[in-house]
């Protein structure tokens, strides 16, 4: 063979692998600019809490409060979620006939209580009676404490109403701090109790694919949100923020807590306690806002409007 044979013929297997490499390093630079540009990449640390303890007052056919927690704990061992906090409702308590054997699930499983008041009602509803409900509340607490050998530490306002001005924020705040509780506050919040009507509804229906779009529509705000509410986190406070995430003890969290957990995971989740997250002295700082999220109360503080959140899906007409 002559030797310009054979530089003719290596010519365009050079050729070949120049373009494939370039291809290559052009892939790699595209996916790295992508996992860069993308906040979700990074690690991030949030604290599992649920309000409503225990359970939503309205279930479907077939569910108790006993089935919902369970279905719960499910999820949360599955991922190996070992510290969660649920925040009790004491006239939930005293009229859910499986309501003590459901508290029992969640504090053999090793998960932590909160109180979310007696009657769920705020300052703004009942002034100075807001005392007497926590009053009347605090022995049933203390003697839930005893029995799951815990000390409830934690305490969340209904509707995340922290008081209407300074004087009653203050007020609120030093009764809670003489009953030994630290305020649980929340940042990161798709209101997933939006979805459990239409969830009741299709499951009392056995309508099977609409509970699919459900599941579905839930999903997918849900990772919105997430990314939401990182990417304003960062904005606000210029650094990483151990999140504390706000879920309802109903049947539409129960559904897909599993699913909701994977996808947190798949963009970086890190599960850790309630007491981390609220080791931040951001969440225990005095604002001017009268309730909502973290995120609310430091906007407000800052003189800073939100962006506006993801669409909210329409569920009125799931299963009518």
């Amino acid at each position: 063979m002559s030797k310009k044979f054979a530089s003719s013929s290596l010519l365009p297997r050079l050729l070949l692998c120049a373009l494939v490499v370039a291809g290559v390093l052009g892939w790699l630079l595209t996916r790295s600019a992508a996992v860069a540009d993308d906040p979700l990449r990074t690690k991030v640390r949030i604290a599992i809490t649920f309000d409503d303890l225990p359970g939503s007052a309205e279930l479907p056919r077939g569910y108790d409060s006993e089935r919902l927690i369970s279905e719960l704990i499910d999820a949360l061992k599955a991922h190996d979620v070992k510290n969660a906090t649920g925040f009790v409702i004491g006239s939930r308590l005293a009229v859910d006939p499986s309501g003590e054997e459901a508290l029992k699930l969640w504090a053999d499983a090793g998960y932590e209580f909160g109180n979310h008041s007696y009657s769920h009602r705020s300052f703004a509803d009942i002034g100075n009676g807001y005392f007497t409900d926590l009053a009347s509340w605090e022995p049933t607490m203390r003697a839930l404490e005893q029995e799951a050998d815990q000390r409830l530490r934690f305490f969340r306002y209904p509707y995340l109403q922290e008081g209407r001005d300074v004087v009653e924020r203050k007020l609120l705040s030093s009764g809670l701090t003489q009953l030994g509780y630290t305020l649980a506050r929340v940042s990161l919040d798709f209101r997933d109790w939006e979805w459990a009507d239409a969830y009741n509804r299709c499951l009392d229906h056995n309508d099977a694919s609409s509970e699919a779009t459900l599941s579905l529509s839930y999903l997918e705000y849900a990772r919105a949100n997430l990314s939401w509410t990182l990417a304003t986190t960062d904005a606000l406070f210029e650094r990483p923020l151990t999140h504390v995430l706000l879920l309802h003890a109903n049947v539409a969290t129960a559904r897909n807590m599993d699913a909701l957990l994977t996808a947190y995971e798949r963009k970086g989740a890190e599960f850790v306690t309630l007491g981390q997250a609220l080791a931040d002295p951001i969440y225990t700082a005095e604002y001017a806002g009268r309730e909502g999220t973290l995120l609310q109360l430091v906007s407000t503080e800052q003189g800073r409007p939100l962006p506006p959140e993801p669409p909210r899906p329409s569920l009125a007409l799931t299963c009518p």
